[in-house]
């Protein structure tokens, strides 16, 4: 009898291990400016969620307890649009199921059902994924710069490259942008501006009337009391 107490209570302990450091485990990534996570990706594509299921594996314990632990999510969609894909996104037969972790905590992503987004991710082992360190974004939130981005723009300029600076002052080259560490994801460079490449091969940031908008409005903000 006290064996099988000490063996279900170490089953117990084992999973609660098990749950506890998957929680712990938190997912790390710096932002990504858009072009970038487009020019990277295997795929960018527009899609809406039909659905997703959780794929479990199985712990077995002593006595043949079984545990279940979430360890993979599938998204099944249905792609409104294809802007980008590589030849290992092609090769895939099933391109419009997508895989990601189950948990943010693991990087995973979470999509609501019945809503467009736009997706950008990668290809492993024939397999599409997707994780929190994408450009991943419902697609009403995307702008008229990201949307002219994904149809031609970002591809038009992948050879320029978006340099993340941690400081003040960096050495621009002449083939990178700089993209400074106090922007994030919602800062006008990524929202409305692109890195483009000039006649005379430099590459710089688009100055548009919506880029000029952002930047006043900014502004604005910044000096609101």
């Amino acid at each position: 009898m006290m064996d099988v107490l000490a063996s279900g209570l170490l089953n117990m302990l084992i999973l609660l291990m098990v749950v506890v450091y998957s929680g712990s485990q938190a997912c790390m990534c710096v932002p990504s400016h858009p072009q970038d996570s487009f020019c990277t990706a295997d795929f960018v594509l527009k899609a809406k969620v039909k659905g997703f299921k959780l794929v479990y594996s199985k712990y077995i314990g002593g006595f043949n307890m079984t545990y279940r632990i979430p360890y993979r999510k599938i998204y099944h969609l249905r792609i409104n649009k294809l802007f980008k894909a590589t030849e290992a996104f092609k090769s895939i037969s099933k391109s419009s199921i997508i895989f990601s972790s189950p948990s943010e905590n693991s990087c995973g992503v979470e999509l609501e059902e019945n809503t467009k987004y736009l997706l950008t991710g990668s290809v492993y082992n024939r397999k599409a994924f997707i994780n929190l360190c994408d450009w991943v974004s419902p697609w009403k939130d995307t702008t008229v710069k990201q949307r002219k981005g994904v149809h031609y723009l970002y591809q038009q300029n992948c050879q320029c490259r978006i340099h993340r600076c941690q400081y003040d002052e960096c050495t621009n080259l002449d083939n990178q942008c700089i993209w400074h560490w106090k922007n994030d994801l919602s800062s006008c460079y990524a929202t409305n501006s692109a890195c483009v490449l000039r006649k005379n091969g430099d590459c710089l940031w688009s100055r548009g009337k919506l880029f000029k908008k952002c930047m006043m409005g900014k502004s604005r903000n910044s000096n609101m009391p």
